[in-house]
């Protein structure tokens, strides 16, 4: 699955890993000006807030995150 993510302030690169360490490829990003960058041998200095990373990953993370985003939402409301 082909997915994108556009990083915050507030979300950042740092936080894009971490979240994505299992069975995610990193292909490239797209900067604010629209310049693609392709992520090779670790150069990954060009990652900056507003920029959009490009991925692929498995489906199976994509249902573990809404069943995981389900459950927040629906314990947050009982509260």
């Amino acid at each position: 699955m082909i997915r994108k993510t556009v990083l915050t302030e507030q979300y950042t690169f740092e936080q894009f890993e971490e979240d994505n360490i299992h069975e995610t490829i990193q292909l490239f990003s797209v900067d604010t000006e629209n310049n693609i960058h392709f992520f090779t041998n670790g150069n990954k200095n060009f990652i900056e807030a507003g920029s959009t990373i490009v991925s692929l990953t498995s489906p199976a993370q994509k249902i573990d995150k809404a069943i995981e985003k389900a459950s927040n939402t629906k314990s947050q409301t009982k509260d």
